[in-house]
């Protein structure tokens, strides 16, 4: 019994040995060329204008809101007149974030080829050049998506699925940083793109339903369920397996394949964290699929008169107080 006990908290000294080794090892490799996790690349003029953005975007929605779409759309009830200014301004907003990321990107000097076996353009070179177009457009995108919490928490219509949405918020707006503290921007540059192309036709669809234009309607969302499905269920988990398994086969196949190889066990904490975060935006994904199938199904087994009483099948607040 004694020998056992000693063998075991033998093992225990040995494991904490080990442990302390490897953090000796990570500490001298680590090049103060890159950047640490405690000392992000973010400028403190940066964050002060991806703030100033997020007051902007405020400002601007409750100004169209109040005084532009009140207008446009005052023929409707009260209640339809503030869903439409809602969904309108959201799909202007995505329509401009989506048509700056296709320029972003097609401005850059590089391809990203999904059909190949491994995506080395994400992670070579690294940390990759930065032109001032695209240092804005990062900016821009952290203020927006500050912003949109905050209204999303004090003043958008309240769905059943509005801690998804929240969580949702949270996780890009920690992608966004994180990306560019530490210059894994190819990768949130593509993912940012995947999501406005579907962002657009979502909350387009929802004006046009509010607005009675049948069925135009119907044809908008069954294309945007292609795509949700397309770049949400399809492309986008084939970037999570690029970052969580093709970086690594890199490394092992050339260790000096980009910088990020040469310094990989600096990046694993905030590489890591970037992991967990694309993995719950696809688990959220996956929910929202859910609901569209559920969407689609009323459309096939239930007349149309009384889907269009029911609407929008994530109830709010209001609905489900009636």
């Amino acid at each position: 019994m004694l020998e056992e006990v000693s063998s075991n908290g033998l093992n225990t000294h040995m494991i904490c040995e080990n442990i302390k080794i490897f953090i000796n090892i990570l500490r001298e490799q680590q090049d103060t060329a890159f950047p640490r996790l405690s000392n992000s690349a973010w400028k403190r003029e940066e964050l002060l204008l991806s703030l100033l953005v997020g007051c902007s975007v405020w400002l601007l929605r409750v100004w169209l809101q109040k005084v532009v779409f009140s207008k446009v759309f005052q023929k409707y009830s009260i209640r339809v007149r503030r869903k439409l200014s809602e969904n309108l301004y959201y799909s202007i907003t995505y329509c401009l974030s989506f048509a700056c990321g296709l320029i972003t990107l097609t401005l850059e000097d590089w391809r990203l080829d999904l059909c190949g076996p491994l995506l080395v353009e994400l992670w070579s070179p690294y940390p990759p050049p930065l032109s001032t177009f695209f240092r804005s457009y990062y900016v821009v995108e952290l203020g927006y998506y500050l912003g949109s919490l905050v209204f999303l928490l004090l003043a958008d219509t309240k769905h059943s699925d509005f801690l998804e949405f929240c969580i949702h918020h949270v996780a890009t707006i920690l992608l966004v940083y994180i990306s560019y503290s530490f210059r894994y921007v190819r990768i949130g540059l593509v993912i940012l793109v995947l999501h406005d192309a579907s962002d657009i036709l979502l909350y387009s669809t929802k004006c046009v339903y509010y607005m009675g234009f049948r069925p135009l309607d119907s044809i908008m969302f069954t294309i945007f369920a292609m795509i949700f499905y397309f770049t949400r269920l399809f492309v986008f988990p084939r970037i999570i397996w690029g970052v969580a398994v093709d970086v690594i086969r890199l490394i092992l196949r050339d260790h000096s394949f980009s910088g990020f190889a040469n310094n990989w066990p600096v990046h694993f904490s905030h590489y890591f964290i970037c992991l967990v975060a694309l993995s719950t935006l696809e688990l959220l994904h996956c929910f929202w699929f859910s609901l569209i199938l559920k969407m689609i199904g009323r459309v096939i087994f239930t007349s149309f008169e009384k889907l269009r009483e029911e609407g929008d099948i994530r109830s709010d607040d209001e609905d489900s107080e009636q």
